[in-house]
């Protein structure tokens, strides 16, 4: 078990270019460090990620974070941006301190896209989602909070003055969350940031004796009992009660930083309060009938799953030799198109002059595809802007710009 005293705090926001999916991709990530006492070590950093030509971002993302692809100079390829920051999370004294890890998430898609281990966060001590936090406090704890989910409005809330809306005014809000939750709400933090060897623990009892516990999750927004049935590295599978009360099997991406205790956490005020029959529900759970087995598995375990023998054996060979010229002619053809893709985004200088070709082809399909859709989010959130808000209306100019500079 990692030491108190060496223990380290990686306050980390990505900037994500879309909703989190197998196709997801970032704009960067910013962060610093902390000491176990949470003083500041060091400066604060931004790692700045290229987005290819082919690749149109959401404009609502962009906006909302203020950002504009490409606008480092400094920015890198996606595979040596995951390797520039693979080693902050390879520490076995550091826990992590995000909002919203389901972002974080990305980094598998792109582990994925660049032939890279999915793994990235088995070797941390613990993750801290401080969304996952403020509404655990709202649920069980002092502090309340109304405003949106929005790492700058919850800091604003809890008293963070802030100019801009950039990513290092983002990782401010985020520390001074962190600092007010651990003052104000400090048992439950605490409890949050336990090392996952404890939470993995404490799932594996729950299987072994039979019981049940209990999880928040703060993307969907729900709170729910439920019954361990197996857990594989960090995935667990369960059984919950669906709307009409009938068992349902669910599984739990535990590299999502979700809140899972005890269901005596569960108080006889905080069931009424939530409206929660934890008895009668532990009891359904645990009676023994059938139950129809669902298990949808995160997006980056399903694509590794759903390979075939051969292209699964093409990935591993790329992603444990780096060989992406000698690559079997059995392999499907979607697996050849994202080896092309790689090497185009990464490796340029691979690239014959015929693949330069079909790879600028590819770019230009793909844009006059996608830019309907991203004209059409930029005109929407600029109808609706303030009309004396300068600021927002010169950084919608410079997003609907952006089109036109690939």
């Amino acid at each position: 078990m990692s030491n108190n005293i060496d223990r380290q705090y990686l306050f980390v926001l990505p900037v994500p270019l879309m909703s989190s999916s197998l196709n997801a991709r970032l704009g960067g990530i910013a962060f610093f460090k902390t000491d176990a006492t949470f003083n500041i070590i060091g400066k604060k950093e931004f790692i700045a990620c290229r987005t290819p030509p082919f690749i149109l971002p959401s404009a609502n993302f962009l906006y909302s974070q203020g950002f504009i692809p490409n606008s480092y100079a400094n920015a890198l390829c996606e595979s040596d941006f995951f390797d520039k920051i693979l080693p902050l999370f390879k520490e076995s004294n550091t826990t992590i301190v995000t909002f919203s890890q389901r972002y974080m998430q990305i980094l598998k898609s792109i582990a994925l896209r660049c032939f890279k281990d999915v793994d990235v966060f088995n070797n941390v001590f613990s993750i801290l989602d401080i969304k996952v936090a403020l509404q655990s406090c709202n649920l069980f704890g002092n502090v309340k909070t109304k405003a949106k989910d929005s790492i700058l409005h919850k800091a604003f809330e809890l008293g963070f003055k802030f100019d801009n809306n950039d990513i290092f005014s983002r990782l401010d809000a985020l520390y001074h969350v962190t600092l007010h939750l651990l003052k104000n709400d400090n048992r439950l933090l605490s409890y949050l940031m336990q090392g996952n060897a404890q939470k993995y623990e404490l799932i594996d009892k729950s299987i072994a004796d039979n019981t049940c516990l209990f999880t928040l999750d703060s993307d969907k927004k729900e709170y729910f009992i439920f019954k361990a049935l197996k857990r594989e590295d960090n995935l667990l599978f369960a059984l919950k009660l669906d709307f009409s009360k009938n068992k349902e099997t669910v599984s739990l991406d535990l590299d999502d930083a979700k809140l899972i205790a005890p269901t005596n956490i569960l108080t006889e005020k905080r069931c009424f309060d939530l409206k929660i029959d934890k008895d009668a529900i532990i009891s359904k759970l645990l009676v023994d009938e059938e139950y129809e087995e669902n298990f949808i598995y995160p997006f980056y375990k399903d694509y590794l799953l759903n390979l075939s023998k051969v292209d699964l054996n093409v990935f591993n060979k790329i992603k444990d030799k780096g060989d992406i010229l000698n690559i079997d002619k059995r392999a499907s053809r979607k697996l050849k198109q994202k080896i092309f893709l790689f090497k185009a985004e990464n490796k340029e200088g691979l690239l014959l002059d015929s693949e330069r070709q079909s790879y600028y082809q590819y770019c230009v399909q793909a844009l006059q595809k996608e830019a309907p859709r991203y004209m059409k989010e930029c005109e929407l959130i600029i109808d609706n802007l303030n009309e004396n808000d300068n600021k927002s209306f010169a950084l919608m100019n410079k997003i609907s710009n952006y089109i036109t500079t690939l």
